[in-house]
Parts: structure tokens; C-alpha cells; sequence
């Protein structure tokens, strides 16, 4: 969360009222050795 409040895109669409769904994921790698070893993702929705 910290990293998509500290980027303004991100930040925009999570403080954008007309969004009341929000769904999050992420997968983590097993290589210790990737430079980035987690992956997030984020969905926003005004309506089911």
C-alpha cells in the first residue's frame, strides 16, 4: 500500500471517490535472486 500511496497514479485512483470496490493480489516468487522477488496488482470498480 505504502508503494501506491508514495506513486501519484496510483494514489489518484485509490483516492478517487467513485471507486467503493478495491481488490488486491500478488504473487511471490521463490527466487531469492530476482530483483523482484514480489508482484502486486490492483483492481478498482464503481460497481460489481
Amino acid at each position: 500500500m505504502e508503494g501506491w500511496m508514495n506513486s501519484s497514479g496510483h494514489r489518484d485512483n485509490l483516492l478517487r471517490p467513485h471507486y467503493i470496490y478495491m481488490g488486491a493480489g500478488y504473487v511471490a516468487r521463490g527466487d531469492s535472486g530476482s530483483p523482484s522477488p514480489t508482484y502486486w496488482t490492483q483492481m478498482l470498480s464503481s460497481r460489481m
